[in-house]
């Protein structure tokens, strides 16, 4: 009853092996180290791109105040201002200079952030083209040791399609269910009245239910025990 199941697991853990090798190839690593580096100056970018757009806002408003500023510098220096009104504001010659001296110190600062904006900029434009042309060289290397494998990977795959055909399918349904919950290998032998897979200990019940049935699913880790 066990037999084409057991070989079919047996197969399976020898395609588990293949495709673990694969996902371990040094290749890969370069491949995948390479891939996410271009997706952190990708995302760098974007970060540079809001710290422009934010830059340019405060330049605006720094202009906006400066053209505030002057348009009242103008009223004040116009004639049509009274010797009391233009006294007044002689007396605040101090705070239009402090509010210019900011906004001058303010126009200096996003000049700068703009400058240093571009330099990332570039730099990140030029690292993103640096590591695609990467990417595609560790990806041939990748894809070329790859070629080794896939040759049994697919002649594992093919004699799996044959067995699931020959297996009993209500096992078969199990053993997947089993599987997709992390439950691996399936099938075990019973080991001296013990869990071929957890090694927890059956009772006297649970042996003459296996002796009737044929097989036991095991009530800690679910592994199905099978006699040898």
């Amino acid at each position: 009853m066990f037999e084409k199941i057991i070989e079919y697991q047996n197969l399976d853990i020898r395609r588990n092996a293949l495709i673990r090798d694969l996902d371990n190839l040094k290749e890969k690593d370069e491949v995948d180290k390479v891939a996410n580096l271009i997706k952190d100056n990708q995302n760098r970018l974007a970060e540079i791109d809001l710290e422009a757009k934010n830059t340019i806002a405060i330049y605006s408003k720094c202009e906006a105040d400066f053209r505030k500023l002057k348009e009242e510098i103008d009223r004040i220096s116009s004639s049509n201002m009274s010797s009391d009104d233009k006294e007044k504001w002689a007396n605040k010659e101090d705070v239009l200079d402090k509010q210019f001296s900011t906004i001058e110190r303010n126009l200096s600062v996003q000049v700068e952030n703009v400058s240093n904006i571009i330099k990332q900029f570039e730099a990140c434009k030029n690292n993103i083209v640096k590591y695609k042309n990467k990417y595609l060289e560790s990806k041939e290397k990748y894809n070329e040791e790859r070629k080794k494998y896939l040759p049994k990977l697919e002649e594992i795959t093919k004699e799996l399609e044959k067995l699931e055909k020959e297996v009993d399918k209500k096992l078969l349904q199990r053993y997947k269910q089993l599987k997709q919950d992390k439950i691996f290998p399936v099938f075990v032998a019973v080991n001296n009245n013990s869990c071929g897979g957890c090694s927890m200990e059956f009772s006297s019940a649970h042996m003459t239910k296996l002796k009737q049935d044929g097989y036991l699913e095991c009530e800690h880790c679910r592994r199905i025990n099978y006699n040898n």
